[in-house]
Order: C-alpha cells, then structure tokens, then sequence
C-alpha cells in the first residue's frame, strides 16, 4: 500500500495479508447449575469413585466452542516488520507531521521602557530570565537565553536573543525569538514575551504607559 509507511524501515513496500485466527473456548457451567446442583455431584465423584473420576479427567476432552476471526495483517516487504493497520504510519499523516511539527518560527520584537538601563538589565538577568530558562551568553548589552518548554502550549525550547539599546532616558529592548513548535510556534513566543513583561512590570513597579511597542 502507497499510502502505509514502516516504522522501522520507512519503506512504503508494505503488502496486506488476510489472516484467520482460530479461538476455543472452554465451555463452563452456569452459576446457578454449580450451586443448586453440580458442587454436590462433584464431590460425590470424588468421594464414591475416585479412579473413575480419574480417568474421565484425563480422558474426556471438556467441552469446548471453536470459533474464527479474520483479520488483516500488514508486512514490510523491505524488512519484514509486521503488525496492525495502527503499527504502521500514515503517508499523509506523516507528511502533516513533517509540515507542522518541524517548522520553525521566527520572532522579532521591539520594545521601548522607560526605566533605568541597569535596573532592567539586573532584573532580567538575576531574577527573571534564569526563573525561565537557561543564560547561554550575557553581554552589557546583549543576553542570550533557552526558555524551557515549562508552560502551556510550547513544547519545544524558545531560544531568545534580548539586544539594549540607551534611547534617552528610555531603554530599547529587541528581541529576537526563534521556536521550532510548528503551528503554535508563534502563541508561544508571544506568550512567553507576556509572562517576562508582566514579571518585568511586577518586579520594577512599572505600568502599561512605561513600555511602548515599536
């Protein structure tokens, strides 16, 4: 089938083959035939007449049903791998994924505060940024930084590249964000640049009127 890729091979040579499995089942007798009747029956056999109760045990085959299931088994003809229709990739969901989980987004955003240039610089660097995620580089005007995947929905790192500019008595801010979470890659850049601004306003008692964006 075109459409089926291996697993383990990634070949899409995979052929389906219509298998039939054979099931017996021993047949029980009810609950209520044990209780009013059979328990009795039983030990009265293996009281009175141990061997024969013996030999029809070893003997007597139990009854049983047979019963038959088709079912289809999909193999690799490359590598042999068999298995479930499940076991094996989709082509077009495998190219979904390959479109979608993959790709990265870039992000690029400036901000202008009115705030101290060291004051912003320290509180980023030692109290919000490490909360966060990893310091790669750190500069007297540049920071570098991994934001782990720990809020929803990112799932992948946010690598982060903050650039301080002296504009005044004001303080420019560009960063540079790269994710590689596909379709969400964007919300989560733009979620993260919300937490770290609403953590700057916190910590630096700022308000909405002290940063603009360019």
């Amino acid at each position: 089938m075109d459409n089926l890729i291996c697993p383990k091979c990634h070949s899409k040579n995979v052929i389906i083959q219509e298998k039939t499995q054979i099931i017996t089942k021993k047949v029980h007798r009810s609950i209520i035939m044990w209780i009013l009747f059979w328990w009795w029956f039983e030990l009265i056999m293996w009281i009175f007449f141990t061997i024969p109760r013996l030999l029809i045990a070893l003997f007597v085959p139990s009854r049983q049903t047979v019963t038959s299931k088709n079912y289809k088994e999909y193999v690799c003809q490359k590598c042999g791998y068999s298995g479930t229709e499940r076991d094996f990739i989709h082509d077009d969901k495998q190219a979904i994924k390959d479109n979608t989980f993959t790709t990265t987004h870039l992000g690029f955003n400036s901000y202008l505060l009115n705030i101290d240039y060291d004051k912003l610089y320290d509180c980023l660097i030692n109290e919000i940024l490490p909360k966060h995620g990893k310091i790669k580089k750190a500069f007297s005007n540049y920071i570098e930084v991994k934001i782990k995947p720990h809020i929803k929905p990112f799932t992948n790192p946010i690598l982060m590249k903050i650039t301080f500019s002296k504009q005044e008595n004001n303080v420019q801010l560009d960063i540079d964000s790269k994710c590689d979470d596909g379709a969400i890659g964007l919300n989560s850049i733009n979620k993260m640049l919300n937490l770290i601004f609403n953590e700057i306003m916190q910590n630096l008692n700022l308000n909405y009127k002290d940063i603009t964006k360019l």
